[in-house]
């Protein structure tokens, strides 16, 4: 089994959500990117997951990474990641960053209260 804890990979993932605005969610409800796979991290498989009203605080757009349960054998995978949220034309966008956070399968992590929705949107 390869070890894995003291490499650093840099992986780029890209989700364009096409008419989001002609597209209203209800409140609380959820979209999913498409899966991908991180080859350097034993095929370790992961998505995103974006609310665009929040349950707590509908003024606010939530944002997560999640790690998926197939894929690979490995337990805990360590990442550092940034997250970044934006238009077409990134005239408008925001991103944050995630340091040593610890990713069993099926666990996520991310933000809550990412961007407020009408910062995003009001371009």
């Amino acid at each position: 089994m390869h070890d894995y804890s003291n490499q650093e990979y840099e992986v780029s993932f890209r989700w364009e959500i096409e008419d989001f605005t002609l597209n209203p969610l209800k409140r609380g409800e959820k979209l999913f990117s498409p899966s991908f796979t991180v080859s350097t991290l034993g095929a370790t498989k992961w998505h995103l997951v974006l609310i665009p009203e929040e349950t707590v605080d509908p003024a606010y757009m939530s944002l997560y990474l999640c790690r998926e349960s197939g894929g690979s054998n490995i337990k805990r995978v360590a990442a550092n990641f940034k997250l970044k949220l934006g238009t077409d034309s990134l005239f408008r966008s925001k991103s944050k960053i995630g340091k040593d956070i610890l990713f069993g399968k099926n666990d996520s992590w991310g933000y809550a209260n990412f961007l407020k929705e009408k910062r995003l949107i009001s371009c």
